[in-house]
């Protein structure tokens, strides 16, 4: 079979091992064994080049990055025709210099939504604002130009249709989903290990967690908390607050370590926690569910979701592979809750099948039914 030319437009590192853009750029190395010629335009495969926060998507810095990667797609484009364009959003203003493509080369167009522009907006801003409603009615008019939106889950399918009026069938699901599926299953000998790997960003509440584990530390002698991706030098008041509690010995906050060892930690694992929020906005995020949530389940782990999103809660209870739990509760009743069924969060968690392989055979059928 011929090879499809598919210009990809992915602002991430491909050595990034924190974020959802990993799950994107391991689906394109699938896809380029089997089927596609890709070719990446983004801040990481050209040297110096850098794209920026999303919130600053606009500067003069980022906008002569985009005029250059511009320039690089013409060439390629002269030299032997693109097929397909793919970009991912946010941020906004590379999937607007897409739909420019598209419109003068006549190519279709995808756009990946990873989290909706207008979010990394109101973050900073209110709805009311006239950069929110500026940055709406860009995404919106992106939207109304693409031939196909994939989206990471269906609660973010159903913002793009109701928030932008973009017709259901014109938008697909291709989960972030992991690229592994392992039946592991601990022996618990003495403490129970809870496990959390990830980059402590506000939005995952790490110290909410802590507080929670703090007020309830009567009840931790049977459990162990090893956390991965602590920087001391960005949050040391997690560290105090460790202290402060007095719960040192069971609660141990270690440094980024590389992805397979930091696999191998959540193998040895029992329990894992996934925790997330909006923060001062706690439907802002409701659309997503982490990727540690689908690495859980890579490795049958039941899955303790403190704060949780309406993706992650749905996705929970659809499976029956854990429990969620609020500042309000007893993380350990909770935890306690999750042992005392163990066997049974186990064998659903390894039913299970959120597959990076298959995901990206969803994508190809995409890809190949816009090249016709």
């Amino acid at each position: 079979m011929k090879k499809i030319k598919t210009a990809v437009f992915l602002p991430a590192d491909p050595g990034e091992k924190t974020n959802s853009a990993l799950a994107r750029t391991e689906m394109f190395q699938y896809l380029k064994s089997i089927n596609f010629d890709l070719y990446h335009h983004g801040s990481s495969y050209h040297k110096g080049y850098s794209l920026g926060p999303y919130y600053r998507e606009g500067s003069l810095k980022n906008i002569i990055t985009f005029f250059r990667l511009l320039k690089i797609f013409g060439k390629n484009h002269r030299q032997s025709s693109y097929k397909i364009i793919w970009v991912t959003s946010p941020p906004i203003i590379l999937t607007f210099f897409a739909v420019i493509l598209k419109k003068f080369f006549k190519i279709p167009l995808i756009i990946d939504v990873r989290d909706p522009a207008i979010v990394s907006v109101l973050i900073n801003y209110s709805k009311n604002n006239l950069k929110y409603k500026i940055a709406k009615k860009i995404e919106k008019w992106t939207y109304q130009n693409a031939d196909k939106i994939c989206v990471v889950t269906p609660e973010l399918k159903k913002i793009i249709h109701q928030q932008f009026s973009i017709a259901q069938n014109k938008i697909k699901i291709i989960y972030n989903a992991s690229n592994i599926k392992k039946m592991t299953k601990m022996p618990i000998k003495n403490k129970i290990r809870v496990f959390f790997g990830g980059n402590f960003s506000p939005y995952q509440i790490i110290d909410k967690v802590i507080k929670n584990i703090g007020k309830h530390k009567s009840d931790i002698d049977n459990y162990i908390f090893h956390f991965f991706g602590y920087q001391r030098n960005k949050m040391p008041f997690l560290l105090k607050l460790i202290q402060k509690n007095k719960i040192q010995d069971s609660v141990h906050l270690n440094p980024p370590i590389q992805r397979n060892k930091l696999f191998r930690q959540l193998e040895r694992s029992h329990i894992v926690l996934v925790s997330i929020s909006g923060l001062k906005n706690p439907k802002i995020y409701d659309y997503a569910i982490p990727l540690k949530f689908y690495e859980a389940l890579a490795f049958s782990k039941p899955i303790l979701l403190y704060g949780g999103t309406k993706a992650s809660k749905k996705a929970l209870k659809k499976d029956q592979v854990g429990l969620i739990c609020t500042d309000r509760d007893n993380i350990f009743k909770k935890l306690n809750q999750i042992s005392q069924n163990y066997n049974s969060y186990h064998q659903n968690c390894a039913k299970t099948k959120y597959l990076r392989k298959e995901e990206a055979i969803k994508l190809d059928k995409i890809i190949l039914n816009l090249a016709q």
